[in-house]
């Protein structure tokens, strides 16, 4: 997949489509970590890198889902739980997802950021990680 592609098809995702409501992880009893809600945080899968011959494929990838998400408007209802709205959580990151996304298509490396891309792609939220590296999704 090139950057290319992906920002293509990030133009045309359908955001939280096959979503549960976000209490479903919020209660759960089992112990998870959030993956990253904001474009400028380190990389918790992989460390922290910089890549400089990737910068022009993430900003393409990364404008593509910026104007993508405006479909999800300003708040979400499967996001809101009680007085808490995690709609711009979700969308720091899918933001983040897609910058990664386009980081590994631009090297040519399919890892794990392009799997947390595709579960976006197919309307899901990935929102975490448990301990065994195994996707939080709702």
């Amino acid at each position: 997949m090139t950057p290319e592609y992906l920002a293509k098809q990030v133009e045309f995702i359908d955001w939280l489509s096959a979503a549960s409501p976000i209490e479903g992880v919020l209660g759960s009893t089992y112990g998870w970590e959030w993956l990253p809600t904001s474009r400028d945080q380190e990389d918790p899968l992989n460390g922290p890198k910089k890549c400089e011959e990737t910068k022009d494929a993430e900003m393409l990838v990364y404008k593509s889902a910026l104007r993508s998400l405006r479909k999800i408007g300003r708040s979400h209802p499967l996001l809101v739980y009680g007085p808490h709205d995690f709609t711009e959580s979700f969308r720091g990151g899918a933001l983040f997802a897609f910058k990664m996304a386009a980081r590994e298509a631009a090297l040519r490396q399919k890892g794990v950021w392009s799997e947390v891309a595709e579960l976006y792609s197919q309307g899901r939220w990935p929102c975490g990680f448990k301990e065994n590296r195994e996707f939080v999704v709702l």
